[in-house]
């Protein structure tokens, strides 16, 4: 009974809408979970381990590579990428993605400023950061802009041939430098592993939001994608 309720929601929704929200409400859960046990410390031992092995395996020449990760990662750097594949989008006359593009960024960076000035997470202090930063912790910044541009880009590649196998060795590489991006932030000293985590879980959720919405106007007479 509850198998034939799945199906007869998902032929009513179709199967990217369904995919999108589940994912959207998925990790707005997990995030919610995650920031009531941040506010009360309940992993304040376990961030500070993974900081104290982090602090103990950094090697001087690494650094200016995972500084330049790090970068990519920076309101800076997402814009400039960001900017460039916008361009490529409408070259190629892909108005509509070129504005889910614009909606996942710019959301993206409004919920990552307005996530930190509710919960005022100061930074992790367990060794010397190896970069200079500002603000507060909580989530990380440069984890939902990667994830929610490198996030983007992996759904986008994929979704021109969904059958085409390379495309998804591609997207899979794309997340992959999302990975790299906030595990640079712990290497860095920057971020505690909290930090770096409910930044991915809100990028998802941004970035699924956005999509569902893409789906649900695909699924309407007003669609005008280009």
């Amino acid at each position: 009974m509850l198998a034939a309720r799945v199906r007869r929601f998902v032929r009513t929704l179709g199967l990217s809408l369904t995919v999108s929200l589940s994912l959207a409400m998925a990790s707005l859960v997990a995030f919610s979970a995650l920031a009531e046990e941040s506010m009360e410390a309940e992993f304040r031992g376990f961030d500070r381990a993974v900081l104290v092995w982090v602090g103990h395996h950094v090697r001087p020449a690494w650094t200016p590579y995972v500084l330049q990760v790090s970068m990519l990662g920076s309101p800076l750097g997402m814009s400039l990428v960001s900017l460039l594949f916008g361009v490529a989008l409408l070259a190629r006359q892909k108005a509509w993605d070129a504005a889910t593009l614009l909606a996942v960024m710019l959301g993206g960076g409004a919920l990552t400023m307005g996530l930190k000035a509710l919960f005022k997470e100061p930074r992790p202090h367990v060794f010397p950061p190896l970069a200079h930063e500002t603000g507060y912790s909580f989530p990380s910044g440069h984890a939902v802009l990667s994830f929610c541009f490198f996030g983007y880009l992996a759904y986008w590649i994929v979704a021109q041939a969904p059958r085409d196998g390379w495309r998804w060795i591609l997207g899979a590489l794309s997340a992959g430098m999302a990975l790299l991006i906030a595990l640079s932030r712990l290497y860095l000293g920057v971020h505690s592993p909290t930090d770096v985590t409910a930044g991915m879980l809100a990028a998802v959720f941004w970035l699924a939001s956005c999509l569902s919405i893409r789906h649900w106007i695909a699924r309407t007479p007003f669609d005008r994608r280009a």
